[in-house]
């Protein structure tokens, strides 16, 4: 999904209006990234948005870690609990889950109307979801292979 000129604009706004409610200094740093982020269409680490950051819009990486963690608070980015933590923002608001490979790490996403619709049934008191996202770990194509191979090798070395 693309984000358009309208989301970047409804995006600041929200951060702003955090801002002034939480009394926290404006600055110029925080819009410049949040509209980097609005334009990325992937998730990103905190290091590789830093990386997109050096052009002619220069910050600190601190900089970069501050503002995630305000733009998490205000909504406006969801922070994935990955090796690596990744953040994405929450204007494109797909709901998708993610499969993490535990051997290589690997992330895919992928998305499920049946689990979708199951959890939207859901029902919880004194609790509203807003959105939800699912992590299953297990093996990867790649490694399942692997796996298997060094599980026949460690079986077969033990024989005499």
């Amino acid at each position: 999904m693309t984000t358009t000129e309208e989301d970047i604009i409804a995006a600041i706004e929200k951060l702003d209006a955090y801002i002034r409610k939480h009394r926290i200094r404006q600055s110029a740093e925080r819009r410049m990234i949040l509209e980097k982020i609005m334009r990325l269409d992937a998730h990103f680490t905190a290091r590789s948005l830093h990386s997109l950051m050096q052009g002619a819009e220069r910050v600190s990486l601190a900089t970069v870690y501050n503002t995630l963690e305000l733009l998490q608070k205000a909504g406006l980015i969801v922070k994935h609990p990955f090796a690596e933590p990744e953040y994405e923002t929450t204007a494109r608001s797909r709901t998708h889950h993610h499969r993490i490979c535990i051997q290589c790490g690997a992330i895919k996403e992928f998305s499920d109307q049946k689990m979708e619709k199951a959890i939207k049934q859901r029902t919880f008191s004194a609790f509203a979801p807003e959105y939800s996202s699912l992590y299953l770990y297990g093996l990867c194509k790649k490694c399942m292979p692997r796996q298997k191979k060094s599980r026949t090798s460690a079986s077969t070395s033990g024989r005499k």
